[in-house]
Parts: C-alpha cells; sequence; structure tokens
C-alpha cells in the first residue's frame, strides 16, 4: 500500500510520504497473520510497533 496524494496539513502528513520518510518501509513483509495478534500492539505492551494512531469521530446532529 502506497500512498499517492494527500491534503493533510503540511508536515502532518510526512511520514507517509516515502520522499521524506521511510517510515512505512517498516510495514515490509507484515500481513494480518505476521506479526500474531498479540504482536500488532505497541512495544510498550508488547508488540512489535513504536505507536498507533487512529482516526476520531466527530458526531454531527441533525
Amino acid at each position: 500500500m502506497r500512498t499517492l496524494e494527500h491534503a493533510e496539513t503540511p508536515g502532518l502528513g510526512d511520514k507517509i510520504e516515502l520522499a521524506k520518510n521511510p517510515w512505512v518501509l517498516s510495514f515490509n513483509g507484515k500481513s494480518l497473520t505476521d506479526p500474531s495478534e498479540s504482536g500488532w500492539a505497541v512495544k510498550k505492551d508488547g508488540g512489535q510497533f513504536d505507536q498507533f494512531t487512529g482516526a476520531t469521530i466527530t458526531p454531527v446532529l441533525m
């Protein structure tokens, strides 16, 4: 998977651009079964990753 384009605030999306940061290459060789389920956690919890991020959901009242 590669990101082809993004419209994030300049600087915030830099880690997904291979030309600016090799971070995305840390997922080479990984799959849903490798690492095992317990490996898909942050290092402080015994997993293999430095950090995870998630999107937020903003509810809209109509």
